[in-house]
């Protein structure tokens, strides 16, 4: 991507929000992926 550091980082924490509205955690905590287990 080629931003301007204030810019990636105003877009990130925009897709981050969206995120985090569609995926609501129970303690609002992000989740490691280490500690994601696999949808089979």
């Amino acid at each position: 991507m080629k931003l301007e550091h204030a810019e990636r980082r105003k877009w990130c924490e925009e897709i981050s929000g969206i995120n985090k509205s569609l995926n609501p955690s129970k303690k609002n905590k992000e989740k490691s992926i280490l500690d994601m287990k696999p949808s089979r």
